[in-house]
């Protein structure tokens, strides 16, 4: 596993600068290694979950270069296995929070491409999701933030689809400040 791991970090130093061919080529690895481990123990849900990380981080970085379909498909095979882990190990918190996550991603990623509907409805069942995971967990403070982050997200996401769905005019946004709008025509 220590491989794996290596070419994660690897992978993220890439990414961070910019060297994406070089980060795809450290996260392919990562995976491998985890798929590689999956097979000669698969009944551990560790590897399952190993292989998701590596494709969320493949994910992430087909959005950067702007392969978003290819995103899309990556993190529902992230969300398939996060899913698989969480059957081998029933009740696992890390693993259903990882899952709500990982719907985000798909989520956001929706939005970028214009399925504002698909990515509301995401974001609304990821808040209900998580709402029951903080309310059986309530020591996980961060999650609450997490919390907030989807609510702004399902707020701006919703408006956004009942504005297309109205059909307003662009121009009523135009005086308003850019940090609060982001419009792709």
């Amino acid at each position: 596993f220590e491989r794996g791991n290596a070419s994660y970090w690897i992978g993220h130093h890439h990414c961070t600068e910019r060297e994406y061919e070089k980060a795809e080529i450290n996260w392919r690895e990562y995976l491998e290694d985890a798929k590689h481990l999956s097979s000669i123990d698969p009944k551990n849900p560790k590897w399952k979950h190993e292989q998701s990380y590596a494709l969320n981080s493949l994910g992430s970085l087909s959005l950067r270069t702007g392969e978003n379909r290819e995103a899309i498909d990556l993190f529902k095979e992230s969300l398939r296995l996060k899913n698989d882990a969480l059957s081998m190990q029933p009740g696992n918190i890390d693993i259903e929070y990882d899952i709500i996550d990982s719907a985000s991603w798909i989520s956001s990623t929706e939005e970028s491409i214009g399925n504002l509907h698909g990515a509301s409805t995401g974001y609304e069942s990821q808040i209900e999701d998580l709402k029951s995971l903080i309310a059986a967990n309530s020591e996980r403070a961060t999650w609450n933030l997490r919390l907030a982050n989807l609510l702004m997200l399902a707020v701006m996401t919703a408006g956004a689809w009942t504005l297309y769905q109205d059909k307003i005019p662009l121009e009523v946004f135009q005086d308003m400040p850019s940090r609060y709008i982001s419009v792709n025509v």
